[in-house]
């Protein structure tokens, strides 16, 4: 009589006990066994290993005023206001990148391995993030699009007296 020992990735014939084994096949055998994840002997499906979802952060809104008071104000804002909004929205295009990159390459792992189900999942985790790392793609965009207008706000004398 013979027993197979069996993962996803690997199936080997072993003699049965009564029969002598190689000091090889023991070593094997014990390999094998050793590779086995917790609960497919009971025919539990392997969890897909999916990286962590990265939060995004909340980009404040840029909103530009009709003029600056003077040169000082206008820097003044594009310090305090502009470059803190184009930080987070550069940090989150890159995380947003980041994580896509991350699903790519297990996407593409898992398609080697022929895990169909494992691919699926990661695909769909790709569809559902898409929307989120398009949007941090789109306001980082517009952002850096944002600092030709700031310098073009004309900069005049406010309060001045008439």
């Amino acid at each position: 009589m013979r027993a197979v020992v069996s993962t996803a990735a690997v199936s080997v014939e072993m003699p049965d006990a009564s029969s002598q084994i190689s000091p090889l096949g023991i070593m094997l055998g014990q390999m094998v066994r050793s590779q086995e994840t917790p609960g497919t002997q009971y025919g539990f499906q392997e969890e897909v290993a999916m990286p962590m979802r990265p939060r995004l952060i909340a980009v404040p809104e840029v909103a530009l005023p009709e003029s600056f008071c003077s040169i000082d104000q206008r820097s003044a804002f594009s310090e305090g206001i502009y470059r803190p909004a184009l930080a987070i929205a550069e940090h989150n295009a890159q995380v947003a990148s980041a994580y896509v990159r991350k699903l790519r390459t297990l996407y593409d792992n898992y398609q080697l391995s022929g895990d169909s189900t494992s691919l699926q999942s990661v695909a769909a985790e790709a569809r559902d993030f898409a929307r989120a790392a398009n949007a941090a793609n789109s306001i980082h965009d517009s952002l850096v699009n944002q600092f030709e207008d700031i310098m073009n706000t004309p900069v005049g004398s406010c309060g001045a007296i008439q």
